[in-house]
């Protein structure tokens, strides 16, 4: 095929990574006005969006290769992901006359209400998701036109389409959200997705006549007519190491996921939990991803036909051990992170920009600096993994197709026992190196698969599980984090740390009353000797014992109350430092009183505040 049908198909398929985006983050924050904008609320639309993508991927299967015409069979994909792009929209309208009464049926069971908004979002999610999850097979399938085609260009496809992505989660967070709306921002994405579409129903037959000459006159990598390229030498002689690149791939997307909901835990102290943090996290994960599969790309272009598949088994092994490595770094480094970002910005402070841009460029940096060189070589292992599964099946687009529902599946499961088991569990340090054991035990358990002995096999598999279990059973040893250093620092009042002495005299002069990592935020309580006492969530400060606070605090508990005049039943929302609802406590008009908190950590932080709430508590 020639460099510019090449070039056409990359860009399109750039294109759609960007759409994909773009729904995903319009979705999420329309999905969220009407299940809430909780953890498990988000999580909850992560799960069936990722799941549909998986779905999509895996019933596809052995079918896509049987597609004569598979560039139009991508066109009608995209077209199909428009048309339910809009009944999204006509649903969105819907949902709240459905959801509202059915939650109301069993509003304080929260099995309930959870498998009631997994079913809404399946039914407005599942179908687009599950056509974007066929898009890369299908493409797969159409550039390599065979399994000894696919490694280099897969790679590309890929990190084309992760670019594309990235392009799409900063356009939305940054520019179509914030100046359009959500209205104008999803009928960008929809307007992207049928030019994508018809463009490529019209380009098949174009495409067709380039694959035809070139099954005539097959030509070489470098345009020198002769066979096409293969793979020197055979991979292992044993099926055993190819299913171990299968779970391979499934625990890379288990653990990328877990650290990217991790790290994001961790960074949101510094960048905060704004839509454009999590933009700025987000782009910064998939730009590391990208550039690995490009790189990966040109691994295979010029490793090509030298010593074949056995090389790429061990190269895979190497990359996920890499990726267990890098990541251990970054859980070491993190310990410092405030300090290291506050250097970062006082870099910056010089420049001619406003103070709001000082902060968005620093807070690029800093989620550069930490996201970037791990997941580059997450990047890395999937079109590796594909490369070594497609020689294995000796199929291009089906083998695609497996690899990324194994990777999807392991991203599913890992976001999900990351954000909700592992640190109510073990806290997010050990949470974090219990995943860079689980990568670093997979690159050796891959590697050694390859000597096809049993017993090199079963003791690289008995040293994982061993240092898992050391990890586990001993939650407090090998830790290097300073939790004091995370529970003071305030990342709305930076400039209390801007240099090492003021930070210094903060960690000397500051009492931490509590900290918690709790499943949604992590919460601290501190004060300051002579001065007032602080509640932070996420590393901001939303109240305090300081005057005005107070004030403000009680008005909110005392003003509603005075002006119905004699209420008998009072419902709160949010318990903060508890003075709003001890300020309705003492009416002795109030007969009942109803506290809603998505966070139980805050119940304990709120004791410490005993003195100025009434000891509501």
């Amino acid at each position: 095929m020639s460099r510019p049908i090449f070039a056409l198909i990359y860009l399109l398929f750039f294109l759609s990574g960007a759409a994909a985006l773009i729904y995903e983050v319009v979705w999420f924050r329309s999905i969220s006005l009407i299940f809430g904008a909780s953890h498990l609320a988000v999580a909850t639309v992560l799960f069936v969006f990722m799941g549909g993508l998986a779905l999509g991927s895996h019933l596809l299967g052995k079918r896509v290769e049987q597609h004569a015409k598979p560039l139009r069979l991508y066109g009608f994909l995209e077209v199909g992901i428009a048309v339910f792009a809009v009944l999204f929209v006509l649903l969105m309208k819907l949902y709240p006359y459905v959801y509202v009464p059915l939650a109301r049926l069993g509003a304080n069971n929260t099995l309930y209400i959870s498998s009631l908004r997994i079913v809404l979002a399946v039914v407005c999610m599942v179908v687009p998701t599950t056509l974007m999850g066929r898009t890369l097979p299908v493409l797969s399938r159409l550039v390599s036109s065979g399994p000894e085609r696919l490694g280099a260009r897969l790679s590309f496809l890929y990190s084309f389409n992760t670019i594309g992505a990235v392009a799409g989660t900063l356009a939305a967070g940054f520019l179509l959200l914030p100046y359009m709306g959500v209205n104008v921002t999803l009928a960008i994405a929809i307007g992207i997705n049928l030019a994508i579409g018809l463009s490529s129903i019209a380009l098949q037959d174009t495409v067709s006549s380039h694959l035809a000459r070139e099954a005539a006159h097959p030509r070489g990598e470098k345009g020198v007519a002769g066979k096409p390229e293969t793979f020197a030498a055979a991979g292992p002689t044993s099926p055993i190491p190819y299913r171990f690149v299968l779970w391979g791939i499934g625990i890379s997307g288990f653990c990328a996921l877990g650290y990217e909901v991790l790290w994001t835990r961790v960074l949101s102290m510094v960048i905060g939990t704004t839509v454009y943090g999590f933009t700025i996290m987000l782009a910064a994960f998939l730009s590391g991803i990208a550039s690995g599969s490009g790189a990966c790309g040109l691994f295979l272009k010029i490793g090509r036909g030298r010593e074949g598949g056995s090389r790429f088994f061990a190269g895979f092994g190497l990359v996920q051990f890499l990726i267990g490595v890098t990541a251990l770094l970054v859980t070491y480094t993190l310990r410092d992170l405030p300090a290291e970002a506050i250097r970062i910005q006082n870099l910056i402070l010089g420049t001619d920009i406003s103070e709001f841009e000082v902060r968005l460029v620093t807070n690029f940096l800093v989620a550069f600096c930490y996201m970037f060189l791990p997941a580059f070589f997450m990047g890395v292992a999937f079109p590796l993994a594909g490369t070594i599964h497609a020689e294995f099946r000796n199929t291009a687009g089906s083998s695609v197709g497996e690899v990324l529902t194994w990777n999807t599946i392991g991203a599913i499961l890992g976001a999900s026992l990351s954000g909700f088991v592992l640190i109510y569990l073990f806290g997010i340090e050990r949470s974090l190196q219990i995943l860079v054991a689980l990568n670093m035990g997979t690159g050796l358990l891959i590697a050694a698969s390859t000597a096809e002995r049993p017993l090199v096999i079963w003791g690289a598999a008995a040293v994982t599980v061993a240092v898992l279990l050391a990890l586990a059973i001993n939650p407090d040893r090998w830790k290097s984090w300073d939790t004091k250093y995370f529970a003071i620092y305030r990342n709305n009042q930076r400039d209390a740390f801007d240099t090492p002495g003021k930070f210094k005299d903060a960690m000397e002069n500051t009492d931490v009353l509590f900290f918690r990592e709790g499943i949604n935020e992590t919460i601290s309580v501190i004060k300051v000797k002579g001065a007032s006492q602080a509640l932070l969530v996420n590393g901001k400060v939303v109240a305090s014992s300081m005057k005005q606070d107070i004030q403000c605090q009680m008005a909110l508990g005392h003003l509603p109350v005075l002006l119905h005049g004699n209420p008998r039943r009072v419902w709160v929302l949010g318990l903060g430092t508890g003075m709003t609802l001890g300020a309705v406590s003492v009416h002795p008009e109030v007969e009942r009183v109803t506290l809603a908190e998505i966070e139980p950590n805050v119940l304990p932080a709120a004791r410490t505040f005993s003195r100025f709430n009434h000891d509501v508590l």
